[in-house]
Formats: C-alpha cells, sequence, structure tokens
C-alpha cells in the first residue's frame, strides 16, 4: 500500500463509512475529513506520478521549492492543510475551500447539490 494512502485513509478521522454503518452517509453529505483526503491524495498522486498532468505542476513547483517531487508534494498538500485549518479557525468549521468548484460541478453535471457539514463536534464526557 502507498504511504499516501495510508495516511489519507487515516486523516479522516472517522469520515470513512464502516462496513455496518455502509454509504448511506455519504448520500447525503461530504465531510470535509473525507474531501480532503480525497483532494490531498489526488493532487499528490498527480503531481508525483502523473506522466500528462503531473510535469506541468512539477515545473511550478520547482520554481518555488527545493527538493525533491515527493517532498515537494508533501510539503504543498500539508501547507494547504495548515492555511484551510486557519481559514477554519476564523471562518467557522463549515468553511470549504472547494465549495466554488463543487457549485460549478453541480451546476454543469446536473446533480443535486447536497448540504454543507461542518465535522462533528466531541460531545463532553458526563462525570
Amino acid at each position: 500500500i502507498r504511504h499516501e494512502a495510508v495516511v489519507s485513509t487515516q486523516s479522516t478521522r472517522g469520515a470513512l463509512p464502516t462496513p455496518r454503518q455502509g454509504y448511506s452517509g455519504l448520500e447525503e453529505r461530504r465531510p470535509w475529513p473525507f474531501q480532503s483526503a480525497f483532494y490531498g491524495s489526488a493532487f499528490f498522486n498527480l503531481m508525483v506520478y502523473d506522466p500528462n498532468v503531473g510535469p506541468y505542476i512539477r515545473d511550478a513547483a520547482d520554481k518555488v521549492l527545493e527538493g525533491d517531487t515527493v517532498a515537494q508534494a508533501t510539503a504543498i498538500v500539508s501547507g494547504f492543510f495548515c492555511v484551510v485549518a486557519v481559514a477554519q479557525t476564523v471562518m467557522g468549521p463549515a468553511f470549504n475551500p472547494f465549495t466554488p468548484l463543487h457549485k460549478i460541478a453541480y451546476t454543469v453535471t446536473g446533480v443535486p447539490e447536497t448540504v454543507a457539514v461542518a465535522p462533528a463536534a466531541a460531545k463532553p464526557k458526563a462525570d
């Protein structure tokens, strides 16, 4: 198993359904941890392994970052997640940087738009 797939799966923090839950929860909502794992691993794989799009991304990254391709991809994805975490702290947990892209995709494809859902807050333990 590739390292980025394992890290992405672990970073969803319970957003992936278990066999007992099934996939019905993903029909109604797309939690940010699930989206971030998908987008982060997709970008990483495009940059590092894709022979079509990867060279363009690598050329752009070489202008800004030093190091090998894996280190650059890791730095870009990690930096993006840090920026989003700060934005969610300031703007609220429902902030999603991909909302404009989602709206375009829903409009173009005609797929009904889902409701944005903030990550579930931890429940306080009873004493």
